[in-house]
């Protein structure tokens, strides 16, 4: 009996020892699974961010696609029936409201800034020999908001929504260009539509130059 007693001691304690030996050759310890853990989570949460933000990336890009969709398509004319003289829109000494259906045209006739009738501000690609559509550019966006087109002599150009006894509200978009008096806006030949400042800086630009190496200007001051 007291045999058998030694011999399962002996045992034990030999067990003892190889998992001590063991424990020594594994360094997982319990903070190092901690560790994992926390470093696995972190890269799971950042792998979700890059996924929401493709996902908006998408969300934008389909909605900037339908924007473009609900304008005047491609084979009709644009919506004119104002037409401004020359490709120049300088800010006036007074407000100047423009409703539905004023459109400027580059000198080349290959561009058109069209406010349509129903409240969207758009840049048309033309034919220049017919001056039919052949896609459209830019757009704000504000059809069946927008009622009104202004170029204010602050240097900004707004789409307001309303009318109340003379007084222009609820404005619906903007160029955010206030405080420059003196600048004007151009319809350019290479398909850009830039306000440009007394000094020829340019101040905000629609950015659908026909070719994608040309800077917001061409160079001449939109002139």
């Amino acid at each position: 009996m007291v045999k058998s007693v030694i011999y399962s001691a002996s045992i034990f304690a030999v067990a003892i020892f190889w998992s001590t030996i063991a424990a020594s050759q594994n360094p997982t310890q319990p903070e190092d699974l901690a560790t994992a853990l926390k470093h696995t989570a972190a890269i799971r949460s950042a792998l979700s961010s890059q996924q929401a933000a493709t996902e908006q990336d998408q969300a934008n890009t389909v909605q900037d696609q339908a924007a473009l969709a609900a304008v005047t398509g491609p084979g009709t004319a644009p919506d004119c029936t104002t037409v401004h003289v020359g490709p120049i829109l300088p800010a006036p000494p007074e407000n100047i409201v423009h409703t539905g259906g004023t459109c400027i045209f580059a000198n080349n006739a290959q561009t058109v800034l069209d406010f349509q009738h129903d409240g969207n501000l758009v840049v048309y690609d033309l034919n220049p020999n017919t001056l039919i559509i052949n896609r459209a550019l830019f757009a704000s966006n504000t059809r069946g908001t927008g009622q009104f087109f202004i170029f204010q002599r602050d240097g900004n150009l707004v789409i307001y929504r309303n009318d109340v006894n003379g007084v222009l509200e609820n404005p619906v978009f903007s160029t955010h260009t206030f405080g420059h008096p003196n600048d004007h806006l151009s319809v350019q030949d290479d398909g850009n539509v830039v306000i440009y400042d007394s000094n020829c800086a340019v101040l905000f630009a629609t950015h659908t130059n026909r070719f994608s190496n040309f800077p917001p200007g061409d160079g001449t001051c939109g002139k």
